[in-house]
């Protein structure tokens, strides 16, 4: 797979070169378009399948509430910040003014709803769920910007562990 990809770029550099495109020309573009051979299997649903190219796709079009720098440190992402209030809860401030596509504001009622819904029969199914179903055990909106998780047990990485929670417009997969 790794020498597949290796030689898919040595060509693609060497298509670049004849068409007389150069390494200095491409980083002045304003525009970067990346071209994948096919399209996660999950239309559209960021949660149901794991892979290289499910990861790559949805992680450019969903985000999370925390993510890793280049160190490997978890740094606010959709929450600003985050801490432990009891052994077995987290509570997380959403950023303010974020709006999703269609306009529709994320609070923490929608982060709340998207954990919900992760927890449910038909999300615990999802490669996400499932994983998240082990650890988390019920999410509640403290306020427009706090949201609550509560842990089955001690959980001191948390913040790390829901790196793998897209954050979606909840409505969207209503109507699907």
């Amino acid at each position: 797979m790794q020498k597949n990809f290796y030689a898919s770029a040595l060509l693609g550099a060497a298509a670049l070169a004849s068409l007389g495109v150069s390494a200095p020309a491409l980083a002045q573009a304003d525009t970067l378009r990346v071209g994948v051979a096919t399209l996660p299997p999950s239309r559209g649903m960021p949660h149901s399948h794991a892979g290289a190219i499910t990861n790559y796709t949805y992680s450019a079009i969903f985000d999370f509430l925390a993510v890793a720098n280049e160190k490997g440190d978890m740094v606010p992402a959709l929450a600003t910040a985050w801490r432990t209030t009891s052994p077995t809860k987290w509570e997380f401030d959403i950023r303010a003014n974020t709006k999703f596509s269609d306009g529709t504001p994320l609070t923490a009622a929608v982060v709340e709803a998207v954990m919900t819904w992760y927890l449910t029969d038909e999300g615990k199914v999802t490669t996400t769920g499932r994983t998240i179903s082990r650890v988390v055990k019920a999410a509640r909106a403290i306020d427009a910007d706090t949201v609550e998780f509560e842990t089955s047990e001690p959980n001191p990485i948390l913040p790390a562990f829901l790196f793998s929670m897209h954050i979606f417009e909840p409505k969207a997969f209503k109507e699907r």
